[in-house]
This record gives C-alpha cells, structure tokens and sequence, in this order.
C-alpha cells in the first residue's frame, strides 16, 4: 500500500519517534547521522540549556556588580580613614546585597529565550560562512533587540513598578546581547568567557533551516501590531456576540470559531466560555445553533471543554429548535462513541 512513496526518504526522530520527510528537514540518505531528533524536540533541549545558561549569566553579572560596589566602598575606606565606621556599614550592606544576587535574576520569557536562540544559529552561521550579510542580520537583530530594551527603562513610576515586581531587568538584558556583539569571544571579562561559552556554545546541535524560519516568524509575530491588538480584538468580537442583530451575533460567533481554530485553549478562556454559554441562550436559534456547533468541535479534542460545557449543551436537548436539539443529539452520542465511560452521562 506504500508503493507511492518508495521513492521518498523519511527518517524517524530518536526522541519522539515521529516521522518526516528527509527533503522538509535538509537530511538526505548519503548524510544521515546516526542518531537525528527533529526541531519540535531539539528546541526543548535548547530552551532549557538556554534557560539555565541565561539565569547563570545573569547571577554572574549581579556578583560582579556587587564586587564592583564593594570595591569602591574599599577604596573609601583607605581615603577617608575618618568615616571608618560608615564605612563598614556600607560594606556589610553591600554583603547582604550579595546573599539576595543569586535570588533577583529576572523572569526568563520565551520570547528572551527564542532571541537567543536565533543569536545561536546566525552566529554559527557568521563563523562557518564568513558571510557579511549575514554578519549585518545578526547584528541588526541585536541592535533592534537592544534598542527595545533601551527604550523599556524609559517608563513612568506605575510601569517601572511593575517592573520591579515581575523582576525584570531592561539593563541587564542590554548587557546580555551587548557581551555577545562580536561573534567570536566577544567578552571583555575572563570572568565571563565560560558563560559566554555555556550561553553561546552549549548546543552542539541546530536547528533546521525550516526550524529557524519557524522560530524567526514566531519572534516577529510575538512583536507584531497585530499581537499586541489581539486582546482588544477578541474583545471586540466578544462583545458583538451580545449585539442587538442576530447577524452580527451569529457572525460574531462564527468569527470566534475562526479565532478558536487557531488555538483552542482559547475555548476555555473565562470571557469567551462566558460569551459561548450566553448564545446558548439567545433568543435566535441561528445564533444558538451556531453556538452549539461551535462547542460541538472541540468537545471531542479536549475532555476539559466538554466538562465546561456539559449543563449548557444538556440544556439544548429540550431546545425549540429542531437545527439545535439534532447538534446537541449528535454531539452527545459522539462523546458517548468516544468515551463509554463519560463521567456526564448519568447527570
């Protein structure tokens, strides 16, 4: 039954066992290593040395700042013999300081880790090719990255306290991606060539070309317009599902269908799941309909939505609407196929 594909090379991920085509991933038979993962896998690997490279990074840093004030506060001491005293104080509380280093590392986000990434692979890139365009892409990246982050410190008090809360750091980032300008040992201090090793080199392994198109477009659209807006978008749409028209609630019910099938977690968003349910009652049965169907879709997929969604869809049983009560029929009787043991249905 395979004879179409006899001539197509696939080969099989040693983590996750699953299958691909030999041309999608770059890999042909006379290169084939002896053991392959594929990008969905080795980006795991990655993210998690990435992550801890990057937390090391940042407890270094902070130890050698607070070295630094100690430092200062030495050279006081031997200037100004007269304030002895104060400064001793200082230096006991610069001590303290150096206790709590370990523990005010900023929140590691995908977004940071996805960059550093990408910095990985165009840094190979730069040192095994000697291109200068790609030499100007990865330093354009940086400097965009950079300027991002500059741009953060400027904030007002309410922001610049939210910061502190969530422990992030726009400072120390700018130091992060400023120590790895240069491709090849960029770093100024001994102290922190072997985290500039651990952050840089601690991979031996890439991503595919596909892999890294991927990750590129993932880090554009998690900084695009069109993400930032997405709240206030679904909000729009949330919103409309309570409209005064029946068209544009159907159409608005719809339209979140659309949104859904992107990402399905969105399903069990507090106000979307709130939203649905409310259709469920709406006097139209167009627009309960729609509803139904669009819980209907996903109920099979994840057993969370059919949980959340079970007294509303029992409800339509008894529904007005022929249209209505036949979708909540077929639902039920699909879930029961699937799952004998469904735990609704002896409620």
């Amino acid at each position: 039954g395979r004879t179409g594909l006899v001539d197509t090379f696939m080969l099989d991920c040693d983590r996750c066992h699953a299958w691909f085509h030999g041309s999608c991933v770059g890999v042909t038979k006379d290169s084939l290593p002896d053991v392959w993962i594929c990008d969905e896998c080795t980006l795991q690997v990655m993210v998690l040395e990435q992550t801890q490279a990057f937390v090391e990074r940042c407890s270094n840093h902070q130890k050698r700042r607070v070295k630094g004030t100690e430092e200062d506060s030495q050279k006081q001491k031997r200037h100004k013999k007269a304030k002895q005293k104060k400064d001793i104080a200082q230096a006991n509380d610069v001590a303290g300081d150096q206790t709590e280093a370990s523990d005010n590392v900023p929140e590691v986000d995908d977004t940071h880790i996805f960059r550093q990434l990408l910095l990985n692979y165009m840094t190979h890139l730069t040192e095994t090719t000697k291109s200068q365009n790609i030499k100007f892409a990865r330093e354009f990246h940086m400097a965009k990255w950079i300027q991002e982050f500059d741009n953060s410190r400027c904030v007002g008090p309410h922001d610049d306290a939210i910061r502190k809360e969530s422990n992030f750091d726009a400072g120390l980032m700018c130091v992060h991606f400023l120590e790895q300008w240069k491709p090849a040992g960029g770093v100024s201090s001994s102290n922190d060539a072997s985290v500039e090793k651990s952050t840089i080199k601690s991979s031996p392994q890439y991503l595919s070309e596909e892999g890294n198109s991927k990750l590129l477009l993932t880090l554009v659209a998690t900084k695009s317009d069109l993400a930032a807006a997405f709240p206030r978008m679904l909000g729009v749409l949330v919103s409309l599902m309570g409209d005064d028209l029946v068209s544009l609630r159907k159409l608005a019910v719809k339209a979140i269908a659309q949104v859904i099938n992107v990402d399905r977690t969105l399903m069990l968003h507090p106000s979307v799941r709130k939203a649905v349910s409310r259709r469920f009652r709406d006097e139209a049965i167009s627009v309960r309909e729609a509803a139904v169907s669009l819980v209907g879709s996903y109920v099979l997929q994840d057993p969370l939505v059919a949980n959340a969604f079970h007294s509303s869809l029992l409800c339509r049983l008894t529904d007005s609407g022929v249209s209505v009560r036949k979708r909540a029929v077929k639902i039920f009787r699909d879930i029961l196929l699937s799952n004998p043991n469904y735990g609704g249905r002896t409620a």
